[in-house]
């Protein structure tokens, strides 16, 4: 953990989010399926891990010493949004789709740390499957990664929101 983030993770921080969000909340009056909470990780391809990502008779899924970007996203009552998998690769091989969780989304790029328009299309696939709207408006809780903060793309009204 880098010190800038164990640094915020205190008490006082995260009694003050857990206020700001109660009180988000109540006031607009979210149901449980109407909170989501996305999220993205990186495993490594360098690693024996206990478990094998990719089928045995395939040999290289990608680069030593890169990093498989996984984003999940899943409402307060567990129902999940299709997966995100980001490859750091230039191109896509049918075979790294083969036995993942139907209509999950694939991408690859060159680089693993910016996955800003692999995000933005994934985020078009949330808006289409969650359809948020005035009336029924959605909580959607990430973290502060540049693929989030700094993509405009991102952070503009998508089109089928009122």
């Amino acid at each position: 953990m880098s010190l800038a983030r164990a640094a915020g993770f205190n008490c006082t921080r995260v009694a003050d989010f857990y206020d700001k969000l109660e009180a988000t909340v109540q006031e607009n009056k979210f149901t449980p399926n109407r909170i989501h909470n996305c999220d993205g990780t990186g495993f490594s391809c360098v690693q024996r891990p206990l478990r094998i990502l990719a089928r045995k008779d395939k040999h290289q899924v990608c680069e030593r010493g890169k990093n498989i970007t996984f984003v999940c996203c899943v409402s307060a009552t567990g129902h999940d949004i299709l997966l995100l998998v980001i490859f750091p690769r230039e191109g896509m091989k049918e075979e790294l789709q083969e036995g993942a969780v139907p209509g999950s989304i694939f991408a690859c790029q060159k680089n693993d740390w910016s996955n800003l328009e692999p995000f933005t299309e994934w985020l078009k696939h949330f808006v289409d499957t969650v359809k948020p709207s005035v009336d029924e408006k959605v909580l959607f809780l990430l973290d502060g990664h540049v693929s989030h903060t700094q993509n405009i793309l991102a952070l503009q009204k998508p089109q089928n929101v009122v």
